[in-house]
């Protein structure tokens, strides 16, 4: 592989990468508007049915937990069958009267008939009659009463075969197409043992007609649901496959587009097979018939001999490809470990300081930000003191400035030495450091400072075989109410003044 197709490759992996990384984002920011959807919907749904409360809340607490992985999509999944049940069990919207009523109204002839059934609709919501006959008289004499209906020829009439002059309707007739209305609708199986039962009912000589209206507008809404439920059920099934056929379609375009040369082969050979059986029906002499079948399977054998090694080839070159790509990722891959490496190594080298090994002064004025913004939020006490080594000129004058490189490392390691591990300390500039005391007041960090300033004191090395003495002075205050970073720092370097009016190796407050 060339050095422009391993650039290629290169830049087509890192542009894969970041079209990785903008899907992931795009998916994370439609989780979280799909989450806060459903967790407002949910709200809104609180006290629609108490058995319901518990699971919407029990949804928000997974919504409201973080990401979605595989095992709170599963508890929402079952949330979802929660509400399948609760949906089937709930009993027909509105009073058997209105679903009766909504059943002729679709069974009716011709507009004025509908809106006759669309008013009596909103009456039976409003106030419902008494009984199933007070609701039968009550569509007769609609229908009676409206003048762009012929009541001869009315839905009722039509229906239980009366005139629209009477005032009740026939029983027996009423039972005979409640069984017939029954009987040629279509009942899903679950559904069988209802319908037995209502037909039973209408057997008996004294079933009382408004529970049996009742049931049938209940097994009507029922089997309406159940439509409805395998409606949806069709319309997942039928999305589903047609995503798969198109999955399997782009298949065989990709497929087709790689084995081109197999159809032109396949295509050849059944040309030749063509021909084959041509001659057999054909030739009616042997030794002709034999030749011509010896030459077509010689062409077949040299075709198929010819197909086998291209394709042994072709296999050998993507071998040689999968190889040469598999080595450039893995060169690849040393080349980004090799740059974590060096970017740690910068990051570090940015961070530190080169003599002492403490963080600079960049990471010094970070992590006082950080534990001012601490202190803002907690109110934790934080001792701040700054530290410089005294006649620290005259050390590098006197013994040259390795004794004084030496004297920062001596300094930089007795006051590491003597903090916790949760305090900080870094040095500054030249040879002042920056020393933080996270849940310390200014009473304790003086104590600390008054310690350290001593063990400094004892600390000297000799140089040239003469010793060095080094002391250090402090300056210690600590946050406060109306506090910047930077007024702090200012009254702690006030104080390290006054302890170098005061004749240095001491520490002073302010």
């Amino acid at each position: 592989m060339s050095d422009s197709d391993a650039e290629k490759w290169k830049q087509k992996c890192l542009t894969l990468a970041e079209e990785l990384d903008e899907q992931q984002a795009r998916r994370e920011h439609h989780e979280k508007c799909l989450a806060r959807a459903l967790i407002r919907l949910s709200h809104l749904s609180q006290g629609i049915d108490p058995s319901l409360d518990p699971h919407l809340q029990k949804m928000r607490e997974v919504l409201k937990s973080g990401r979605l992985d595989d095992r709170k999509l599963g508890e929402i999944e079952s949330f979802a069958e929660v509400l399948l049940r609760l949906e089937l069990k709930q009993a027909p919207t509105g009073n058997w009267q209105t679903q009766v009523v909504e059943f002729f109204q679709s069974q009716a002839r011709d507009y004025p008939e509908r809106e006759v059934f669309a008013k009596l609709q909103k009456k039976v919501k409003k106030q419902p009659f008494k009984d199933a006959t007070a609701l039968f008289q009550a569509m007769e004499e609609a229908l009676q009463d409206s003048s762009s209906v012929k009541s001869a020829s009315s839905l009722i009439g039509r229906w239980f075969k009366k005139g629209a002059a009477a005032a009740s309707f026939d029983e027996g007739i009423l039972k005979v197409q409640l069984v017939r209305l029954i009987q040629e609708i279509d009942i899903p199986p679950r559904l069988t043992s209802q319908s037995e039962d209502l037909l039973n009912k209408l057997q008996q000589d004294n079933c009382r007609f408004d529970e049996v209206i009742e049931g049938t507008a209940g097994l009507l809404s029922e089997i309406k649901d159940q439509l409805k439920k395998e409606q949806h059920e069709i319309e997942d099934f039928l999305s589903t496959l047609t995503a798969k056929l198109q999955n399997l379609e782009q298949q065989a375009l990709d497929v087709g587009r790689v084995f081109s040369s197999e159809e032109a082969w396949g295509d050849s050979m059944s040309k030749h097979v063509e021909r084959l059986r041509h001659h057999t029906l054909e030739e009616t002499d042997l030794e002709a018939l034999k030749m011509a079948i010896s030459s077509r399977l010689d062409v077949l054998t040299e075709q198929l001999r010819h197909y086998q090694e291209a394709e042994a080839q072709r296999n050998n070159e993507v071998d040689q490809r999968v190889l040469a790509m598999t080595e450039r990722l893995q060169a690849l891959e040393r080349e980004s470990q090799e740059l974590h490496q060096r970017l740690r190594l910068a990051h570090r080298q940015a961070l530190y300081d080169a003599v002492t090994g403490l963080p600079n002064r960049k990471a010094v004025e970070e992590r006082m930000a950080q534990e001012f913004s601490r202190w803002q939020r907690f109110k934790q006490p934080v001792s701040l003191l700054v530290w410089d080594i005294d006649h620290f000129k005259q050390i590098n004058d006197r013994f040259g400035h390795q004794a004084g490189d030496k004297a920062l490392r001596v300094v930089a390691q007795t006051l590491s030495q003597g903090i916790r591990e949760a305090d900080f300390i870094g040095r500054y500039g030249g040879e002042e450091f920056v020393m933080l005391l996270p849940g310390t007041d200014v009473e304790g960090g003086l104590k600390v400072a008054e310690k350290l300033r001593q063990a400094v004191e004892t600390c000297g090395f000799n140089s040239r075989g003469k010793p060095v003495p080094i002391t250090i002075s402090c300056g210690v205050t600590e946050f406060r109410e109306g506090d910047r970073v930077e007024t702090a720092f200012e009254r702690a370097d006030k104080a390290l003044y006054e302890a170098k009016q005061a004749g240095r190796n001491c520490c002073r407050v302010q």
